[in-house]
């Protein structure tokens, strides 16, 4: 069925959950998931040449790779709470992980997946707890990725 004149294909998806994964054990299904960016530094070369024109060339220079923010509804399993107290208790390189973070449509199906390495949270933001309000309580977990790579 055409939408604004173009039709529905898969190139666009919808993704309604999200899961991630670390060291190939699912830790939980998040609402919203952010970040991911790669971003390559740009280098300027300048020079000149024997007729004594400027020269400049743009060369690609370090990769950074931007934090992975998960969000959902809070749940009572602790892993990921258990995640960063192993940071905070100084249990550092037992606690990088990879791992995955992959989309899902409304029919099961995967429409996406991003791929990390060496990822550790540097953040936990348990929840708000209002009892005049009917919202859902979020939680939130920021990893630290040395590299991340989508996949699918």
């Amino acid at each position: 069925m055409p939408i604004g004149g173009t039709e529905f294909t898969k190139d666009m998806t919808r993704a309604i959950s999200f899961y991630l994964e670390l060291d190939g054990i699912q830790e939980g299904q998040f609402k919203s998931v952010s970040g991911g960016e790669m971003t390559i530094e740009v280098v300027e070369y300048v020079a000149s040449s024997k007729k004594g024109e400027y020269l400049k060339t743009k060369q690609p220079g370090k990769i950074s790779f931007s934090n992975i923010v998960l969000s959902r509804g809070m749940s009572a399993e602790m892993n990921l709470h258990k995640w960063i107290d192993d940071i905070a208790k100084g249990k550092i390189a037992s606690s990088r992980k990879g791992g995955s973070v992959t989309g899902y449509d409304d029919s099961g199906e995967e429409v996406y997946k991003m791929t990390f390495e060496r990822g550790w949270p540097m953040r936990y933001k348990g929840v708000d707890f209002d009892a005049s309000t009917n919202e859902v309580k979020v939680e939130e977990v920021e990893i630290c990725v040395e590299k991340c790579d989508r996949v699918k």
